[in-house]
């Protein structure tokens, strides 16, 4: 697993700590991501409405899905974040997802 802070913070097997701390030090306009594999993650950003988007990838861009409601605190975002560390097959379980649809402009996984 690889967590990354705005594409500029790497942390190689992250652990529980590591993830709570650095999801608790986003500020308005960042975004992390926990990777399984290529094209398999949880992203987070947090919004200038001091909320969280919250997605996953669960392979290419045809299996992308949001949580709705979005979730408001970074507590529900830690949670679900270390969830999907520790337990990959059912990590999302709890949460209502969407599926995402990307415009007809969108090229896939490039």
């Amino acid at each position: 697993m690889v967590l990354t802070i705005n594409d500029d913070k790497y942390f190689e097997n992250p652990t529980e700590e590591t993830i709570r701390e650095a999801l608790a030090e986003l500020v308005v306009d960042e975004f992390a991501i926990l990777s399984r594999a290529d094209e398999h993650y949880i992203q987070a950003y947090y919004n200038e409405a001091e909320t969280f988007t919250l997605e996953y990838r669960d392979g290419s861009y045809e299996k992308h899905y949001a949580a709705t409601p979005e979730p408001e605190t970074c507590v529900e975002i830690q949670e679900v974040f270390v969830a999907f560390l520790n337990n990959p097959t059912t990590w999302h379980e709890g949460k209502e997802w969407k599926k995402v649809d990307f415009d007809e402009d969108f090229e896939g996984d490039a």
